[in-house]
Formats: structure tokens, sequence, C-alpha cells
């Protein structure tokens, strides 16, 4: 898969879930009834050295953890463990490794409604890969958008869509909803050592702290 006129400020790349072997027929209804079942609501507020927003914003997100999708979505670990990642390195020509603690390498995130968005940030890990659920037509909102000095790249969601990406540098974000629906994605976190310790430390408490 294709991804129309790609920026050389950004080293991103396609790849459509939808062409590999083993993926279960009704594979987006199983994670969103995962999604359903087992997410928790987060407030990202910009109180985090990777946010790029004013602190004390109040940005609603619901989260699944990787310990629930270990345990109820194997099949998803496993692209995530060995296609995903391997087409990962093959485009960013380098060896890279899964996260080696199990509820940082892959979850899967969640807003909801007209307005609904995800925040300014930057990735502390070396490489991102995220799956999309759903389609979203222009006018729909929740592009994941790039910046770069003055330049704006927008990914569009399409079921199936996996793209990879290194945004430790780059600010990115979801642009807000104006459509009432949910939009759903999986990030997963690639690393350049195997000896590597997951996600930050400061990152982890701030994505993972439950609100009511």
């Amino acid at each position: 898969m294709i991804l129309a006129s790609k920026p050389d400020w950004l080293s991103i790349f396609a790849f459509n879930i939808q062409k590999t072997q083993n993926l279960p027929y009704d594979w987006c209804e199983k994670i969103t009834k995962v999604t359903e079942k087992y997410s928790y609501k987060t407030i990202l507020d910009g109180n985090s050295k990777t946010s790029l927003e004013v602190e004390n914003s109040q940005i609603p997100v619901d989260i699944v953890t990787g310990q629930k999708i270990y345990k109820y979505l194997p099949w998803l670990v496993s692209l995530y463990e060995t296609e995903l990642l391997n087409f990962s390195q093959r485009n960013f020509k380098r060896n890279l490794y899964k996260c080696n603690e199990i509820d940082d390498a892959i979850n899967i995130n969640r807003i909801t409604g007209i307005g609904a968005r995800y925040e300014w940030h930057l990735d502390t890990n070396p490489v991102t890969g995220l799956l999309f659920l759903d389609d979203f037509n222009e006018n729909e909102g929740g592009a994941l958008i790039f910046r770069n000095n003055g330049h704006v790249y927008s990914v569009k969601p399409r079921k199936g869509l996996f793209i990879c990406f290194d945004a430790r540098t780059i600010p990115h974000s979801v642009q807000s909803l104006t459509v009432n629906r949910a939009r759903i994605s999986v990030p997963m976190n690639y690393y350049t050592s195997a000896s590597n310790s997951g996600r930050d430390a400061e990152l982890n408490n701030y994505i993972k702290k439950k609100v009511q």
C-alpha cells in the first residue's frame, strides 16, 4: 500500500493487513468487542514531557492495555511480533525488536463523539506502528496529522491500514471528529535494542492514569 505524496521529512510506510495470512475474518469486530469490554478512560492533560498541549488540557481517551490484548487477542499480538515487525524492519532497514513489557507493547485507543481528538505529542520509542479499524471520509475528521516547520501531512484512517513511522521529533495528533462515531486505532511500539525496558516510565504514568 502506497501513501500519497509522502514527504521527505517523515519516515512513514504503509501495509494492508487484510492481505496477510491467518487474519480472522471478523478481526475488526473482535478488537471492537475487547475495547468495549476492557477499556478504561484516561484524560490527557498536557502534563507530560512528550505532550505538546497546554497544561491542564482535558482530552479524554479510552485505552486497552497490553495485558488484555495478549490475553484476548493473541492473533493480534502474533501480527505485532512477526509480520508487522518484519515489515517495519524491511522499510527502516535496521533490526527492530518487540517491546519487553507486555503492557507497553501494544494498546488500543478509542476516541468518541464530535470534537474528540488525540493530543499533539512526540513519541519516545524509535518506531511506532499504528493499525486503523475504520474508514473515515474527508469530512468526518479523525485523520492522523504530522507537522514539521509549517508543513502538514495527514493520513486518513482506512480499515486494515497499518503504518509505521518515526515521530520522536515530528509532532503528531489526531484531528477532531466532526461526526458522532468512534475512532479506534491500535498503537504498537518497536525498539532498536532487544534489551529494551519498554515505554518511558513518566509517559506510562501519564497514559495509564484512570478516571471515573
